[in-house]
């Protein structure tokens, strides 16, 4: 245990922002510190911190609920396992304080002396520069912001007027309910707490007289009227998102500065043709976690498939079929997957599908490229020489199978497959502002009449298709993964287990 009692402060410190930046404490904070009227604020800002962290469940007392955080922090962010001493408990439950007393005191400035508001980050960035520090506050460029949707800017077409003065609506909406800050200043968790805010909204909000936002926040709970939809609060963070984006094009704010409102989730928004579920992060953890999983060799198909698709969109049989020597690449110093017919008799699913896919960074982190030297070094014609073909030809027929027992045997229900990890990957890419068009290109989906159809893919520059895949991020942190032995051969098979009903 000498290791863990000799954490330093910076260790702590990190991992109380690393748990606070989680989407349980990022609504919590979003609910309790951005959402109070300011009245209440100024009511309860000396205690609100630690009331937040000592709110266990019943029964459990605030030293107790205190430690119960600190021991999720600790775990949450790599540290060794628990047992962890009570002393470390107690520090990193006074540096979770810490982290939460500078977003009360951050909001307090935010509300109460906006001149004065001075950043104070609750997770690891990279710093924003001076210039971004003493950007435009966010109401500054509205109008200017108006006339270039009308007239188009960059990429981006022309748009009627009407709707040009409904996306600045949501720019109003945003300084009703976060404050006229800097735009610099803006990080996620503001953007979070714009969204969550928004949920809380009347679904009649406009239709009458003007209302504060706060205040038609404050009448709705009383009341408890319908609220704003998913699909309104997508809209106002997506236009939120394009400002930014606009912010940056016409120079007033960093453009290496990622918009905050970038990667949120909004579930609902889109129609499905199936009833296939997306992989929840609870899912994930109970596969990734599985004794199965974990027992897989490092260079395995099991290990691997999902982790490709989820990080990529691939089909199973696009996946199941990549030859080292030929299918895996690089353009413009961009490793990608090439989908592409092969010479047996195999092509893509349409014309769209033959595609280039850039590798995720996360996949090359994990050993990715490490296992295709090591194929290529084999001389081995296939990636994953473990899978066998099915009776019908398909590669990953035998894997499909095993895999569904799999999942089924720990208690994952019959919507979740794997499929479920394209569907995943489209969900959180279109959750961000990226274009229908550069998503399909990305996923070899021939689009509809809005999108350039069929041979759009060919045409996207590698360097878009990468920006694309890396803006997806996985509903589970994969840092608990270890990087895999890919030394290991003999690869066990996939055990039949009794199955678990979910409760």
């Amino acid at each position: 245990m000498a290791e863990v009692t000799e954490l330093t402060d910076d260790d702590i410190r990190a991992a109380a922002r690393h748990w606070l930046a989680q989407e349980r404490w990022q609504e919590t904070i979003a609910r309790s510190v951005y959402g109070r009227l300011p009245g209440h604020l100024r009511r309860d800002s000396d205690t609100l911190a630690d009331r937040l962290l000592e709110t266990g469940a019943e029964g459990i007392g605030p030293l107790d609920s205190r430690r119960g955080e600190a021991e999720l922090a600790l775990e949450s962010a790599g540290y060794p396992m628990p047992p962890y001493p009570p002393e470390l408990l107690d520090r990193t439950a006074s540096a979770l304080a810490d982290v939460l007393r500078q977003i009360v005191e951050r909001r307090m400035q935010e509300v109460f002396q906006p001149e004065e508001a001075t950043a104070a980050p609750m997770s690891p960035a990279t710093p924003v520069s001076q210039a971004a520090r003493k950007g435009p506050r966010v109401l500054d460029y509205v109008e200017d912001w108006q006339v270039a949707l009308v007239t188009g800017w960059g990429d981006w077409k022309p748009i009627d007027a009407h709707s040009a003065r409904q996306y600045a609506v949501a720019v109003k909406l945003f300084t009703e309910i976060i404050g006229n800050s800097y735009a610099g200043r803006i990080e996620r968790e503001n953007a979070a707490s714009f969204r969550v805010q928004l949920l809380r909204l009347p679904a009649t909000l406009g239709k009458g007289r003007p209302v504060h936002a706060l205040k038609a926040i404050e009448q709705a709970d009383r009341a408890d009227v319908p609220r704003m939809t998913m699909k309104t609060v997508k809209r106002h963070v997506t236009a939120m998102n394009r400002y930014w984006d606009w912010l940056q094009h016409a120079g007033h704010l960093d453009a290496e500065q990622a918009s905050p409102f970038k990667g949120h989730s909004f579930p609902g928004t889109k129609s499905r043709k199936s009833n296939r579920d997306d992989w929840s992060a609870e899912d994930l953890k109970r596969l990734l976690s599985s004794a199965d999983y974990r027992m897989a060799p490092g260079a395995s198909a099991l290990h691997w498939l999902p982790l490709i698709s989820l990080h990529s969109g691939m089909r199973l049989e696009e996946i199941c079929r990549l030859r080292p020597a030929h299918d895996i690449g690089t353009e413009n110093g961009v490793s990608c997957f090439l989908i592409q017919p092969h010479p047996d008799g195999w092509d893509p699913k349409s014309e769209a599908g033959e595609r280039k896919v850039p590798i995720h960074s996360w996949l090359v982190r994990h050993g990715l490229l490490d296992l295709v030297a090591r194929r290529r070094a084999d001389g081995s014609e296939r990636l994953f020489p473990d899978l066998r073909a099915g009776t019908d030809g398909k590669q990953g027929a035998e894997f499909s199978r095993s895999f569904s027992r799999l999942k089924t045997g720990i208690g994952i229900g019959p919507k979740t497959v794997f499929h479920s990890f394209r569907h995943t990957f489209r969900t959180v890419l279109e959750s961000s502002d990226f274009r229908d068009r550069h998503i399909d290109a990305v996923m070899g989906h021939e689009g509809d009449g809005r999108s350039e159809g069929r041979t759009y893919a060919k045409r996207v520059l590698v360097g878009k298709l990468r920006e694309v895949v890396e803006g997806f991020e996985s509903p589970l942190p994969l840092d608990f993964l270890p990087p895999p032995d890919l030394a290991q051969r003999v690869v066990p098979p996939i055990r039949k287990r009794r199955l678990v009903r979910r409760q």
